[in-house]
């Protein structure tokens, strides 16, 4: 990691790192030569240095055709 570049930081160099790891979730529907696919992702942080904390929860539905 490299600190921000530009004109001299007044209240640091804003470095920060996360980790996480988490399960998915996904489903395949076939409709014909037609899909839909659903993923749902869960993914906790587990180390956080100098940003916010949380947990990150995403739903993906994709429609092939």
């Amino acid at each position: 990691m490299t600190a921000d570049s530009g004109q001299r930081p007044l209240l640091g160099d804003f470095k920060g790192r996360t980790a996480g790891i988490g399960p998915v979730l996904g489903y395949v529907l076939p409709m014909g030569e037609q899909n839909l696919v659903a993923e749902l992702r869960w993914l906790p942080e587990l180390e956080t240095k100098n940003r916010l904390e949380g947990d990150y929860v995403w739903l993906k539905v994709v429609y092939q055709f």
